[in-house]
């Protein structure tokens, strides 16, 4: 984990940060402590950790009138994010800045500075502590399309999907009304794949009020152990 230079008399606190995704009910939150000595960059890394988003858009912080960002190629941030230290941003107790990412799906992320805590010997920072909701899919329509997308995936349509797979396992039905229902086994291979891609989107959506804190926190223990793990999913590192 990248850490930032600092006056050897800078006391290193731990800042706890209340993250809500803008737009969307019901909401959806992370709660994080994070190291004082921390840089913006680090900041962007874990909310794509935290968010389980895959770093693939670009993306800039609104502190103070200022905007921040981490350099990529062809694209260079005016306010670098990793020469940035989240100490010397002087954030007051319940002052918010804005984290913005994906500037097609326009994705707002309100943070919060809730309490500034001593460091706790023998915890790992950056870790989540609470937090409500699965993250939208990146590219799913913003605010708009993810609601929409929400209501057609209900609990009721779900249930039906997965009737229609156990039936199609029985060779009761095909898996869908227009199919014909002679099929060879290279037939049942193809249907079976695309169920099981389909499970995975269903699979999403049913969970879509949980916040998989575990999943996140292991990440995050790796991101700090600078265990490359923690990059798996991401499309740009």
């Amino acid at each position: 984990m990248a850490k930032a230079k600092s006056d050897a008399t800078e006391k290193v606190e731990i800042y706890q940060f209340h993250i809500r995704l803008d737009g969307i009910s019901p909401m959806i939150w992370r709660r994080i402590l994070i190291r004082s000595d921390s840089t913006l960059e680090d900041l962007h890394k874990i909310i794509q950790i935290v968010m389980n988003w895959t770093n693939y858009y670009l993306h800039q912080f609104t502190i103070h009138g200022k905007q921040y960002a981490v350099s990529r190629p062809h694209h260079y941030a005016l306010n670098e994010a990793k020469k940035t230290p989240l100490h010397d941003l002087q954030l007051r107790l319940n002052e918010q800045f804005l984290y913005e990412y994906s500037f097609f799906e326009w994705w707002q992320h309100h943070i919060r500075l809730e309490k500034r805590l001593p460091v706790q010997s023998g915890k790992t920072y950056p870790v989540c502590i609470a937090g409500s909701g699965a993250a939208p899919p990146e590219d799913c329509g913003g605010i708009k399309g993810f609601m929409s997308l929400r209501d057609h995936f209900s609990q009721a349509y779900i249930l039906s999907r997965v009737i229609v797979f156990l039936r199609y396992i029985l060779h009761d039905i095909p898996p869908d009304e227009d199919e014909s229902e002679d099929h060879c086994d290279d037939e049942d291979v193809t249907v079976l794949a695309r169920f099981r891609d389909e499970f995975r989107t269903l699979k999403y959506w049913f969970y879509i009020d949980k916040c998989d804190r575990q999943a996140i926190n292991q990440r995050l223990e790796w991101y700090a152990s600078q265990d490359e793990r923690w990059m798996e999913g991401l499309d740009v590192i």
